[in-house]
Parts: C-alpha cells; structure tokens; sequence
C-alpha cells in the first residue's frame, strides 16, 4: 500500500527517508521500466522519477540527475499518489 511520508517539504532540503512508499511489485515493475531501452522515454523518465523519490533522494538531486524541473517532479509525484 502506497503511503506519503512527510519529509523534505522544500525542494533545496535533503530527504530523510523516503518521500513515497512503493510495495515490492511496483518497486519491481519500476526498476524494470527504468532499465528498459525499448519503451517510450516518457515512461523511463516517469519510472526514474518515482524510484528516485521512493529512495529518498532530494528534488535538487532530481533535478540535477533527471534534468527535470521542481514543477515536473510535484506533478508526476501526485499522479502517482492518485493513480499508482
């Protein structure tokens, strides 16, 4: 079961723990979506993004790694809440 844990509220913060619970399926299904070379890049960004919050990681480090945006890791974190 998905939970929230209340950590790293500003995007500069490290995380303490992680920011999303993933259960092993969906660790797993990630992990290999993330390592994949033949899906759509969208869907190995969003896989990375997800993994990179469920272990802890702060947005800066996202940001820095994904080349992403603060904006872009918020909206991807709340659908995955809302829809797994």
């Amino acid at each position: 079961m998905k939970q929230l844990v209340q950590v790293g509220r500003l995007m500069g913060e490290m995380a303490k723990g992680p920011v999303l619970s993933l259960t092993s399926e969906q660790r797993q299904h990630l992990t290999r979506f993330a390592q994949s070379r033949t899906l759509p890049a969208g869907d190995v960004f969003k896989a990375r993004l997800i993994l990179a919050l469920a272990n802890g990681e702060s947005y800066a480090t996202i940001q820095a790694n994904l080349q992403t945006t603060a904006p872009s890791i918020s909206r991807w974190k709340r659908r995955f809440e809302e829809e797994g």
